[in-house]
């Protein structure tokens, strides 16, 4: 009998953008396994660009189910009326990947821009601009579980809204349901509501999903601790990590991009949290390396050039670091291989939690890894599990590495846990246990 499973998440292929490719990778991987994968996503893709070889590299076995979706917003209701196109890949110039904080279309600037937002945050994102489309999808999903004879479903987090499809499949459909949480939803500031009304909800989904999901995943070991100390589950509720893999498909043959320098490499989107620390360690590398390191940049141009270029013209490092707008996944990871080495930022006192998806990447891909992370940090703890971490609290440490004074040798057996391969046969293995 074929193995199926509902998949739930407003980001999917052909959509390119960091919060697609743990759904996508899964699916894909699941579907090479046998099993019948529908996907229910989005009808209308307002603020992402598209790449649409990611759908055409999906096995036949993945069924992608858009639902009609009307964003909660002028716009939205533009559209939806038969305006024109207002979509992010229609007023912007194309790029692989949109900006991916970018939820909103811009209607204006000044006093009318800031109370626009207030009312969308306070009032019509609650829990998040996809409730409009969740309650749309809720009957549709319970029509295709019943159709399909589907027992299984997976909700990926963020938004919000897919935590309410997958409860409501659970009580309706009487299937077991697997929460995945790529954030610790409310835990970071960054993705919770300013409205206390908005929050209260957001933070009621996030408790009932991790009490009464059948399973609770995360892409990273700290969840677990985390959401002990917020909600006080018991020892027996685990949010299990299962961390985010490199497409095996993009690893096979690679070849390393030849450039006229040694080069390291950071790929993603430069935030204004991780300050100019790190451009001033690269500074003092520069001065005193004489084999005309580069420091290549590889994201959205638009935002990394202007969040560095204080740091570059104030250091005097015009000529040594390098900017690249994005371009294909498989090219960064020819780029990646052909680097001393990959740039993990997140400065000293940020981002300790997560398991940034840059970084599951460099482990996958077996590079080593200049990291300017928290001392006491997921990141660090899976870059020495990896053995490919180059800890760095001053120019030395990276020197030391450059002339090989301190060899990083990655764990191959290790960093295999960080391919796509090794991420679907984890979830397989809860899949199965729970269709038991």
């Amino acid at each position: 009998m074929t193995k199926k499973i509902l998949m739930i998440t407003p980001f999917f292929a052909p959509q390119s953008h960091a919060a697609v490719f743990r759904a996508h990778k899964l699916s894909k991987y699941l579907a090479r396994k046998g099993w019948q994968v529908h996907v229910v996503t989005v009808g209308t893709n307002y603020n992402y660009n598209e790449d649409e070889s990611l759908a055409h590299e999906l096995p036949e076995k993945v069924v992608i189910h858009r639902v009609k979706y009307v964003e909660p917003t002028l716009r939205g209701l533009r559209m939806a009326f038969g305006g024109r196109d207002r979509t992010y890949r229609s007023t912007k110039s194309p790029t692989p990947v949109a900006p991916s904080g970018e939820l909103i279309s811009s209607t204006g600037s000044g006093l009318w821009q800031k109370f626009y937002k207030k009312i969308l945050f306070s009032f019509f994102y609650d829990p998040d601009p996809y409730w409009t489309w969740a309650n749309s999808a809720k009957s549709y999903c319970a029509n295709l579980v019943a159709s399909q004879k589907i027992n299984l479903v997976y909700t990926t987090s963020m938004p919000y809204s897919t935590l309410k499809i997958g409860s409501y499949l659970k009580k309706k459909c009487n299937i077991k349901w697997v929460a995945d949480f790529r954030d610790p939803l409310t835990y970071n500031y960054r993705n919770v509501a300013s409205s206390a009304r908005v929050l209260f909800h957001q933070k009621n989904l996030e408790k009932m999903a991790l009490e009464t999901a059948d399973v609770v995943t995360g892409l990273s070991s700290s969840y677990n601790l985390i959401y002990r100390d917020m909600y006080g589950l018991s020892e027996e509720r685990e949010v299990f990590f299962i961390p985010t893999g490199v497409d095996d498909d993009y690893v096979k043959g690679i070849s390393p991009i030849k450039m006229e320098y040694p080069y390291i490499v950071f790929v993603g989107e430069y935030l204004k949290e991780y300050g100019d620390a790190f451009f001033k360690i690269f500074s003092d590398v520069v001065k005193k390396d004489h084999s005309n390191l580069k420091f290549l940049m590889i994201g959205n141009m638009s935002i990394n050039s202007r969040l560095v270029a204080n740091a570059i013209t104030n250091l005097g490092l015009s000529d040594s670091v390098i900017l690249k707008d994005h371009m294909p996944q498989k090219e960064v990871y020819r780029y990646v291989v052909g680097a001393k080495a990959a740039v993990l930022l997140s400065g000293k006192s940020s981002y300790w939690w997560t398991n940034f998806a840059k970084l599951t990447d460099y482990i996958g891909l077996k590079v080593p890894v200049i990291a300017f992370v928290p001392q006491i940090s997921e990141a660090r703890k899976e870059l020495t599990r990896a053995k490919s971490g180059i800890f760095v609290d001053s120019a030395e440490d990276i020197l030391s590495f450059l002339r090989g004074t301190g060899p990083v040798t990655p764990d191959a057996k290790y960093c295999e846990k960080y391919l796509a391969s090794s991420m679907c046969e984890s979830f397989e293995k809860i899949f199965l246990d729970l269709s038991r």
